[in-house]
């Protein structure tokens, strides 16, 4: 199945997790505090309290290309030993 990934950026606890959404759903936020989004690193946008904010799939994909059989724990593993 197709998915979509939320993510916090900094987020003030670390019982704040990834979200995991069918790609189709439509996730609406109401805010209760002022604050700046940012998605996918783009522009900014400032919410005011009280506004929604609606996520839903991009009509843009991505493509990633994997260029090493070389896992991320791997990589670290080698870069922490030559420390």
């Amino acid at each position: 199945a197709k998915m979509m990934v939320i993510t916090a950026i900094c987020p003030h606890s670390l019982s704040i997790r990834p979200f995991i959404a069918f790609e189709n759903d439509e996730i609406i936020i109401r805010c209760n505090s002022d604050f700046i989004l940012s998605a996918d690193g783009q522009e900014q946008c400032d919410v005011t309290k009280d506004s929604m904010v609606t996520i839903t799939k991009s009509l843009y994909e991505s493509i990633f290309i994997k260029t090493s059989n070389k896992t991320f724990f791997d990589i670290f593993r080698e870069k922490i030993v030559t420390l």
